[in-house]
């Protein structure tokens, strides 16, 4: 019986957050009224637009990963350690003897916080319960306690959700997303963090009415304030200053003004598909539970279209 549901969840894993998202999507759709044509389009842009995301992200990180390094080696900033990325840590999560349980224990917490009223956020980013998994690996390392990684694993879930309630405004106000939460821990906890900094910066004479955004140096600079502009003279500079032949930097600096231009294109193409699936919510929500707000929690990688964050 334990060995045919753990096979379900494996298969779950299988799909990947490529496919496991827009598959939650449409079943989502299907149980918040949408119909299934409609379902079947929100999942399939979901997905293309995550795929967008993950080609731009891996383009972006292969382009620049060599210059860094090579950037630190020349300055004098190369370590002893090397950075394996997210991705290795969630291969050890997942594999891990937490990993396959802690599905239907994630899903479980959340409805029932939901149900009780304890958070708004449904997260639908299965996938990156490996970072609550992982954090349950290590106390299960560290004290060979198998329970109380698992517990751990299910507090540092229940925090994500939270900071996601706490930070939803964020994604609101700043991104123009409707309906989204973040959930990932290390990521959405941030915005936590840049409370008490904002709150310092806007005493500091000038900083406070500083408007240093993308809409306001193109407006002031022209071309010269663009995203892609910007991008390209980075990607210039860090060419030249790793060492690069002068050929070598401007394609960097094309790969990096294609990179500013194209990955808010493909936010776009993502938000096309989430929007009916979170009117949708809150549609059944106001049947089901008139004055009750849910909000759809994915991965932070959504936020990635806004220019600032790139440069």
């Amino acid at each position: 019986m334990l060995d045919g549901i753990l096979s379900v969840f494996q298969a779950i894993y299988n799909l990947g957050p490529i496919l496991m998202v827009p598959a939650i999507m449409l079943l989502l759709g299907l149980v918040f009224g949408i119909g299934l044509k409609g379902s079947i389009r929100a999942a399939l842009l979901t997905g293309i637009g995550f795929v967008g995301i993950y080609l731009i992200l891996d383009y972006f990180l292969s382009s620049v990963g060599n210059v860094g390094m090579a950037l630190s080696e020349r300055f004098g900033g190369a370590t002893t350690f090397f950075d394996v990325g997210w991705s290795a840590f969630a291969a050890i999560g997942w594999a891990s003897n937490i990993g396959m349980i802690f599905i239907p224990i994630g899903i479980i917490t959340n409805l029932i916080l939901l149900g009780l009223g304890l958070t708004k956020v449904l997260s639908v980013n299965i996938w990156d319960y490996w970072e609550s998994i992982i954090a349950g690996v290590i106390i299960q390392t560290l004290t060979g306690s198998f329970a109380l990684g698992v517990v751990f694993a299910t507090l540092v879930h229940l925090i994500n959700l939270k900071v996601g309630d706490l930070t939803q405004y964020l994604m609101h106000d700043y991104f123009g997303f409707e309906g989204i939460a973040s959930y990932a821990a290390g990521y959405a906890e941030w915005g936590l963090i840049g409370k008490p900094i904002v709150w310092l910066f806007d005493r500091i004479p000038g900083l406070k009415k500083a408007k240093i955004t993308p809409e306001e140096l193109t407006k002031k600079y022209g071309i010269f304030g663009e995203p892609i502009f910007i991008g390209a003279v980075i990607g210039l500079a860090m060419g030249l200053l790793s060492g690069g032949t002068f050929s070598d930097s401007l394609n960097l600096a094309m790969k990096l003004a294609a990179v500013m231009y194209i990955q808010p294109k493909m936010i776009s193409i993502l938000m096309e598909g989430l929007v009916p699936i979170s009117e949708g919510a809150q549609k059944f929500l106001e049947t089901k539970a008139p004055g009750r707000d849910l909000f759809i929690g994915l991965d932070p990688a959504i936020g990635t279209g806004n220019a600032p964050l790139w440069r």
